[in-house]
């Protein structure tokens, strides 16, 4: 959702095609923009994931993938200035870890680097009440 409020636009948009799943692409274009795998012990704890993975975490109905970072992804966009985007990536990466056990918890994010300022009253703001 952070990616999309900064950019108008979807971060994974998953397309069917005449040999995946709709399912399929999304899996894939998580994949590529993170860079992340599904590990062996988390394709255990769903059933579901033998329906789009085998056994070693790779997709069973695409072959290729091609990798985007999401610096490059954001970066894309022209909205963000060069020294935001790494931050808001980080942010962006820190909120979408496959593994929940990976994920910092919400309290965890409302310190994040990245927001270090988006709880902050500004101080213009005050001026002009």
């Amino acid at each position: 959702m952070t990616f999309e409020l900064l950019t108008g636009r979807w971060l994974f948009h998953p397309e069917e095609g005449e040999d995946w799943r709709l399912e399929d692409d999304h899996f894939a274009k998580m994949l590529e923009v993170t860079g992340e795998k599904f590990s062996e012990d988390f394709l255990k704890r769903y059933p579901r994931s033998v329906d789009y993975f085998d056994s070693t975490g790779k997709l069973l109905r695409i072959d290729e993938l091609f990798p985007v970072s999401l610096e490059e992804a954001i970066a894309n966009y022209k909205l963000l200035d060069n020294d935001e985007i790494q931050p808001a990536a980080t942010f962006i990466r820190d909120c979408i870890r496959f593994d929940p056990k990976d994920r910092p918890t919400a309290e965890a994010l409302t310190i994040h680097p990245w927001l270090s300022n988006a709880f902050t009253p500004c101080a213009t703001a005050h001026n002009h009440a």
